[in-house]
């Protein structure tokens, strides 16, 4: 029995799997994973895995171990196909349901960590104030095991005449751009999207210039 205030940890140890690490053309046979508390904890060959007291054992001959994906360029909050701008639109519900969808998905496939480049800025039920909604969804799904780990762009931030009126952040000078910048490293992104389209598909929308601004990031870890 536990005693009072301790935590039950959860140990399983996969044995006598094979291994693909990716890097080598040649399966590694006979390995072994032990999991305590959804972190890997030992790997390598089953003969010499070790084996706490508590621990379910399951026995992985005829599986291999790969590791786990990333999907690099996702939109967690939509659900893609040729009218995804349109879809852009839909209620906040609805692209939370998207994402509870997607999510499942990508652990499904295998896929344990997720970069999404761009979500309509929205106010998550849980929260007061408008923001990019897989940054919300993203801090939702923190330490949940079920659900990829998300590194979350806010909105697209767009030429001005780019997009359909409301779908992004816009911006028609430099200052503007570094505006549209500034309010989405704010709201507590973990990187900004450039949409690299313009107006005129034949003309790049950003020109090369020289910033002499502070970072906007090192702006805000100097305001904190």
């Amino acid at each position: 029995m536990m005693s009072p205030g301790s935590l039950e940890r959860m140990r399983t140890l996969y044995r006598d799997a094979a291994l693909t690490d990716a890097c080598s053309p040649d399966l590694l046979l006979e390995q072994a994973v032990l999991v305590v508390d959804g972190r890997i904890e030992y790997l390598g060959p089953a003969e010499g895995a070790p084996h706490p007291t508590d621990t379910t054992v399951i026995d992985s001959g005829g599986c291999t171990i790969v590791p786990g994906m990333v999907d690099a360029h996702s939109h967690v909050t939509l659900p893609g196909g040729s009218h995804w701008i349109t879809r852009i639109g839909d209620d906040t519900n609805t692209l939370l349901e998207t994402a509870e969808h997607n999510g499942d998905l990508m652990v499904r496939s295998g896929t344990r960590w997720a970069r999404d480049v761009g979500s309509p800025r929205r106010i998550h039920p849980d929260e007061r104030e408008e923001r990019g909604l897989a940054v919300s969804v993203r801090d939702a799904w923190r330490g949940r095991r079920d659900r990829p780990y998300i590194r979350a762009a806010g909105t697209w931030i767009t030429k001005e005449g780019t997009l359909p009126p409301v779908t992004s952040a816009e911006a028609a000078d430099a200052d503007a751009l570094v505006a549209a910048v500034e309010r989405e490293v704010e709201s507590g992104t973990d990187l900004v999207k450039l949409y690299l389209d313009g107006p005129d598909l034949a003309t790049s929308p950003w020109t090369a210039g020289r910033w002499d601004g502070p970072s906007p990031w090192r702006r805000l870890a100097a305001s904190r």
